[in-house]
């Protein structure tokens, strides 16, 4: 199975999907250039956000289409995440970019939308472990707002004060790793790509109805496995 990915940010989805799918699928290679796909491998470009990534779709879809005519070894499937937030629901946006992905569909080649409900912080915040039992006056202001520990992620919403959910979930993330002595950034993931978080984060999908929008990862790991 190869795979081409199209993701929204620039930086953390770059950076955190390698290191995530290495987690669950470790026979994967990401290549640096299309032409470098084989067996098991797959290729990753950026968006630049939204709507930058809405109108890469069909850009991307012609390059798998060019690359399997000429090409023995062949892209089986086309991959877009994304957040909710520029849409606003995850109906919306599976539609729109559904819709975008059929207009210009590909002979042979599958897709799979991942949704992350509103951001991919999300997911992130959704680690149990990473609460911390004890904390600042800072990150007090946060959990006042609404706890992440008990309350579902993908269900907060910004303070009125704040610009987006998606800028007010990075800096909710970015203090609660603070006050365990970590750090996060969206150029800066390593602390959320450990076998540790990963593993906090699967525990809050399993064992709870939050972050539901995890599920779209979790099917198309199953998918390629």
């Amino acid at each position: 199975m190869n795979f081409y990915m199209l993701v929204e940010g620039k930086s953390t989805e770059m950076k955190v999907y390698p290191k995530w799918i290495a987690h669950f699928c470790p026979k994967y290679k990401l290549v640096k250039d299309i032409e470098e796909i084989t067996e098991d491998s797959y290729y990753m470009f950026s968006g630049n956000g939204m709507p930058g990534l809405y109108h890469e779709i069909a850009p991307a879809l012609s390059d798998i289409s060019i690359f399997n005519k000429n090409h023995e070894c062949k892209i089986e499937q086309f991959v877009v995440c994304l957040d909710t937030d520029y849409y606003g629901s995850e109906d919306e946006t599976f539609y729109r970019v559904s819709q975008e992905i059929m207009k210009n569909q590909v002979d042979d080649v599958e897709f799979s939308i991942i949704l992350q409900t509103m951001c991919i912080e999300t997911w992130f915040l959704g680690n149990r472990e990473e609460f911390p039992a004890k904390y600042s006056k800072s990150f007090g202001s946060f959990v006042d707002h609404y706890n992440v520990a008990f309350l579902d992620p993908e269900e907060m919403r910004e303070p009125e004060d704040e610009g987006s959910i998606g800028k007010y979930s990075k800096k909710y993330l970015k203090r609660m790793l603070v006050e365990n002595g970590k750090t996060y950034s969206v150029s800066k993931v390593d602390s959320v790509t450990t076998k540790e978080y990963i593993n906090g984060v699967e525990e809050r999908f399993k064992n709870t109805s939050h972050i539901k929008s995890y599920k779209y990862f979790k099917d198309f790991i199953k998918g390629i496995s």
